[in-house]
């Protein structure tokens, strides 16, 4: 039998799955803009990875409830030296890729 209790356990289990399928896609998109801007500054991404460093929610320009995500990487200019990078997206729209100040070989 359900009772309230059993449905409300239901409806939570339901939002959380739902809330990592969406945080999993949206990660893949912070990652493969992370890469692509590593590639376009001509550095390499580094572990192949974006980290989830803050969530919290926000209002869009539309008015809307959005979860605004920033994420960071690391990449190197020559392989011995790592900087660190940020993705910043609000919603699955990326609002900022920033690369911290780092040296080219010359």
């Amino acid at each position: 039998m359900l009772t309230l209790s059993k449905l409300f356990w239901l409806l939570l289990l339901g939002a959380g799955a739902a809330y990592w399928w969406v945080a999993r896609e949206i990660k893949e998109i912070a990652y493969q803009a992370a890469k692509a801007h590593c590639r376009r500054m001509d550095v390499a991404l580094l572990d192949d990875s974006v980290v989830l460093r803050k969530l919290r929610p926000v209002r869009g320009e539309d008015g809307r409830l959005a979860f605004w995500r920033r994420y960071s990487f690391e990449f190197s200019t020559t392989g011995a030296q790592r900087y660190g990078g940020t993705v910043v997206l609000q919603g699955r729209r990326i609002k900022l890729i920033q690369l911290d100040p780092h040296h080219y070989p010359e």
